[in-house]
């Protein structure tokens, strides 16, 4: 199967949350997510768009969403849908920080799982041809929402960007759900009737290491099966696992035994990815973080897998997991703790020779934050700077910090020419273009 018939398939079913596209988020201010679909799935028109893009936004955002936890609380926002018509609208939502809500067209359904004004888990439904939404609370365990770290699961949202929502529907059509937890019991629901939002039921899924759960995230691997995976533990001494589902049994088992990732205790890797590249491999970058504070950021490196179980290196050297700081042939740049590193602050794209090109931000010789981009060539990385901003972006402590530099991934456009875009809280919004040979920066407009 090629790569691009690969991904058309996914498109249906899985969850394009976007609480990590910061760029996004950044341009817009209330965007919460995006999810664009194949013609036959935007409209009942005769003539539907050659693409629809559907839209999660706020329709404004809540007075008093800046202040701290103390009344009076923020007022609650109208939660709207835009696509190829008018904007639909779907509830008064929970505005008060920002958290990852999710979009989701499967079956000529579309759901939205989200917050409302009252911080309730609820899920939403319509039929495409349809604007009348249908609603359902998601039952809680508890009547208050987790502390972080607490062994409890519940469907009450805290002031925790870290508790967004994720969804996908299986093969058979059933949507599964998870979200609402940052070093929490697991909060997984899966429907028992297709089509029904009211038979969600709240599961385990191997009932092992399902206690301190943070990062969940839906995918289908490469033989189209669903896979499952999340971080357990606190941050530096957490570990990636990964599940997949078994649709006969309806079950979830290990996909890997011994898990991706291992920092010992002493650390843990915060992955972007894996995702599927134009070349059909799976790929995936990371930081290791050495403890709660964002400063203890380090060593960013890069894997790529055919199958999500045997990883090799840029170099094509086959990976012994679990991959550890110690790992041979990985590593990008061995920027150290304190460098300027920050995890869910790297992205990936690929040149028109489908070759991948990381970008991140670090400090540079004299302190400052710059946009980086590397490509492995030549038996190493090649790093070169894509800015010479004189600021620096001195972050610093744990939880969910707000963000002040937010970029994209490098695009193809014109032979020869790579584009990349960003926004900067001191610079505003600008456009890179890149040498696509060299990955010298020819031109920047906007961003001065």
């Amino acid at each position: 199967m090629k790569a691009s018939e690969f991904m058309k398939k996914r498109v249906n079913r899985c969850c394009w949350w976007t609480f990590f596209t910061v760029a996004v988020m950044a341009q817009v201010g209330v965007l919460l997510a995006v999810e664009t679909l194949e013609p036959r799935s935007c409209s009942d028109s005769a003539k539907p768009p050659a693409k629809c893009r559907y839209v999660l936004r706020w329709k404004s955002l809540g007075a008093n969403r800046d202040r701290a936890r103390k009344p009076p609380l923020p007022e609650p926002s109208l939660l709207q849908l835009h696509g190829d018509g008018d904007p639909i609208d779907i509830d008064r939502v929970w505005s008060g920080h920002r958290v990852g809500f999710c979009l989701l067209t499967h079956a000529g359904m579309q759901y939205v799982a989200y917050y409302n004004a009252d911080r309730r888990m609820v899920v939403a439904v319509r039929e495409l041809s349809e604007r009348r939404w249908k609603r359902q609370i998601m039952p809680s365990r508890l009547n208050h929402a987790p502390r972080t770290g607490q062994n409890v699961s519940s469907t009450i949202l805290g002031w925790d960007s870290h508790n967004y929502i994720t969804m996908i529907a299986d093969a058979a059509g059933f949507i599964h759900l998870s979200g609402n937890m940052h070093v929490n019991a697991l909060t997984y629901f899966r429907q028992t009737r297709l089509g029904d939002i009211t038979s969600f039921e709240q599961l385990p899924m191997t009932g092992k290491l399902e206690t301190r759960c943070t990062y969940p995230k839906f995918m289908l691997g490469p033989k189209q099966e669903l896979i499952f995976h999340y971080r357990h533990g606190g941050s530096g001494r957490g570990d990636e696992i990964y599940n997949v589902y078994d649709l006969k049994s309806r079950s979830w088992s290990r996909l890997l035994e011994r898990g991706l990732f291992s920092g010992g205790g002493k650390m843990n890797a915060y992955a972007m990815g894996p995702s599927i590249g134009p070349d059909g491999r799976f790929h995936m970058i990371w930081v290791w973080r050495d403890n709660p504070d964002c400063r203890s950021n380090h060593h960013i490196s890069y894997a790529s897998s055919e199958d999500m179980k045997q990883w090799q290196s840029t170099s094509g050297k086959t990976i012994i997991l679990p991959i550890t700081i110690d790992t041979p042939d990985v590593v990008i740049d061995p920027a150290p703790s304190g460098g300027g590193l920050l995890n869910a602050s790297q992205v990936f794209g690929f040149d028109s020779e489908k070759c991948p090109v990381v970008s991140y931000h670090k400090y540079d010789k004299d302190g400052n934050s710059q946009i980086y981009n590397a490509r492995f060539e030549g038996g190493g990385w090649k790093i070169v700077p894509g800015t010479s901003w004189n600021y620096r972006w001195n972050f610093a402590g744990g939880g969910s910090i707000g963000k002040e530099i937010f970029f994209s991934c490098v695009h193809t456009g014109k032979p020869g020419v790579l584009t990349q875009t960003f926004h900067h809280s001191k610079y505003g919004k600008g456009t890179i273009s890149l040498n696509e040979q060299s990955l010298q920066p020819i031109s920047l407009v906007g961003g001065l």
